[in-house]
């Protein structure tokens, strides 16, 4: 399957409009659909990130401030 991201409205009649290029696309039989609604508390961009987190989570990586795969669930119980 091959992925294409794109940024869309819903109609108030519930539709989705496809960017031109995907029209384009007769082809394919079957798609899947994952959408992604952007929530009143998400403080992310567009592109869906927060750039601040980014930000300090790079800045975190280049300084060595990161811990071990090992360490990251610790104290986590799972089910």
């Amino acid at each position: 399957m091959k992925a294409y991201e794109f940024s869309t409205h819903i109609s108030s009649d519930g539709k989705i409009e496809l960017p031109e290029y995907l029209k384009l696309l007769t082809n394919a039989s079957e798609v899947r659909i994952i959408v992604l609604l952007k929530e009143a508390t998400d403080t992310t961009d567009d592109e869906g990130f927060s750039v601040e987190s980014f930000r300090t989570s790079w800045q975190q990586a280049l300084t060595g401030n990161t811990l071990p795969l090992s360490e990251l669930w610790e104290g986590i119980e799972v089910d």
